[in-house]
């Protein structure tokens, strides 16, 4: 049993709270920063020498484990902005971030699964790749950009090779509509000789060119020191530009089969060995292994979701996540 209170930062309606919850030998005290905009408390207090904190009235004081797994980027959008003058949107946003991401610099003692602060730094792209080719992972070769130029140089070198180069977003955000009623995806696609972006908007929205690995898709979950794998197949393939299995369903024709996956050894030991590395406890691998059966690195999410690879195949990664927080098996 674990010696404080965890503390789940989460929306309650998430899925995969409901796959840790039954795991828990204790109260997984939920903290919504969502709701701040919607009139939850979280005040931050400093008295002399004195420090406490307090959610929904409730005095924080003896915590163990925080399992962190709310985008700070999304809270400010839960603003009532019809109820904001236009000119303090920014600013209001701005501070309500600010005062969630506060939570982020407490609880120095405690098991953060992760701490927001290291994922933020995780999330550089860049560096994940280096971190991962250090370790021995197979990386394909990658440009990040903000050059029209480079881009088009990088663009036609991986078109010799390969007959097309992949093109990812930047960004963690997705842009709203005009209309508002939908978020603009950009998915992961193929840039072919008859299909070239325009590039003179790399300045404002810099973007991540890539080598095309041909094979199958793989999502690796790692909790801790644990880890899961799953290989997720298109039933329909991937012809056109979109070759992202997220997209299946929605842009892309399809349908996604998960089934679980075995990974070598090694490539398993240096997924632990790559969380380590990077400072966190939780990380979602996306790679792709090749008709060679080389194992391909692209990225690792901080907040990548799994609740669908334990309800299609049962491997228990909500349990994990519990013992993980309780302290079971470390």
């Amino acid at each position: 049993m674990p010696n404080g209170q965890i503390l789940a930062v989460i929306d309650p309606r998430d899925a995969h709270y409901s796959l840790v919850s039954p795991h828990m030998d204790c109260e997984l005290i939920i903290v919504d920063l969502a709701a701040i905009p919607q009139g939850e408390e979280i005040s931050y207090c400093q008295e002399d020498k004195k420090s406490s904190i307090y959610v929904g009235g409730q005095q924080l004081t003896d915590v163990s484990a925080i399992w962190w797994r709310q985008p700070i980027a999304l809270i400010g959008d839960k603003l009532p902005f019809e109820q904001i003058p236009s000119f303090l949107r920014d600013y209001s946003k701005a501070a309500v971030e600010r005062h969630a991401k506060a939570m982020g610099a407490w609880f120095s003692n405690a098991l953060w699964v992760s701490d927001p602060y290291d994922m933020m730094r995780v999330d550089c792209k860049p560096w994940q790749l280096q971190v991962a080719a250090s370790l021995g992972f197979s990386v394909p070769r990658t440009l990040q950009t903000s050059d029209p130029a480079r881009a088009a140089t990088f663009i036609a070198a991986e078109q010799n090779r390969t007959g097309c180069c992949m093109v990812k977003t930047c960004s963690d955000w997705a842009p709203i509509t005009p209309q508002e009623d939908h978020y603009l995806v950009f998915w992961s696609g193929k840039i072919t000789p008859e299909s070239l972006p325009r590039l003179s908007g790399l300045p404002r929205a810099p973007a991540i060119f890539q080598q095309y690995i041909e094979g199958e898709d793989l999502r690796i979950i790692v909790v801790g020191a644990k880890v899961f794998a799953v290989k997720l197949t298109n039933d329909q393939g991937y012809s056109g530009p979109v070759c992202d299995w997220r997209a299946v369903g929605r842009t892309v024709s399809g349908n996604i089969s998960i089934e679980p996956y075995t990974l070598p050894a090694e490539i398993e030991r240096r997924c632990a060995d790559l969380l380590q590395h990077l400072g966190i406890q939780y990380g979602a691998i996306d790679m792709r292994v090749d008709c060679s059966g080389v194992h391909w690195f692209f990225e690792i999410n901080t907040l990548g979701v799994w609740f669908f690879v334990e309800q299609a195949t049962g491997q228990p990664i909500g349990k994990a996540v519990a013992h993980l927080l309780m302290g079971i098996g470390a």
